[in-house]
């Protein structure tokens, strides 16, 4: 399963339309791969933030391609991390399909 958080309240991340944090990261979509991490490591502020989820096949079923993205930078490291390419600013449609089969992992 691979992990996103997204801020709440969700609104129209939830709706198919591109969440504005993927428009900035030219159409690449960070998340965190489940079982390198819990919950409780990928939520930072659990006030602003909600946990989703979805299987890790969604992605490449819908032409998606996602990478291993370690990160370890300036004392910080996130092991989980991946990156979903793929995606194009215009399109509504992939970013639609992923917010139908993500399922709430932790609020």
């Amino acid at each position: 399963m691979i992990i996103d958080t997204l801020t709440k309240p969700l609104g129209a991340q939830l709706q198919g339309h591109l969440p504005p944090d993927l428009k900035k990261d030219d159409g690449k979509l960070s998340v965190d791969i489940a079982s390198k991490t819990t919950p409780e490591i990928s939520i930072i502020d659990s006030k602003k933030i909600s946990l989703w989820g979805f299987k890790a096949k969604v992605p490449f079923d819908i032409g998606l391609r996602c990478i291993y993205d370690p990160i370890q930078e300036n004392g910080y490291a996130n092991l989980a991390h991946a990156i979903i390419v793929g995606f194009q600013e215009e399109d509504e449609a992939l970013p639609g399909i992923l917010a139908r089969a993500a399922i709430k992992v932790k609020d």
